[in-house]
């Protein structure tokens, strides 16, 4: 679970303003999986944020700020 997460922000960070197709498209399914509220599966953001007690909004925040 650690390494979904990590993978998810390093994908943000990494690929904001990404000028190819595959750049920018890593960074809209990390973008789109950090706004998903479904805590249905088990690898989904917000599970994940239980699990390792973070913040989910917390975290969300400071994604949009980076």
């Amino acid at each position: 679970m650690f390494a979904v997460l990590t993978d998810a922000v390093e994908c943000f960070q990494k690929y904001l303003g990404a000028k190819n197709r595959g750049g920018r498209n890593l960074f809209h399914e990390a973008e789109l999986w950090f706004a998903d509220g479904d805590r249905s599966w088990p690898f989904s953001f917000e599970r994940i944020c239980e699990v390792f007690d973070i913040s989910p909004d917390y975290l969300r925040h400071g994604l949009a700020e980076w």
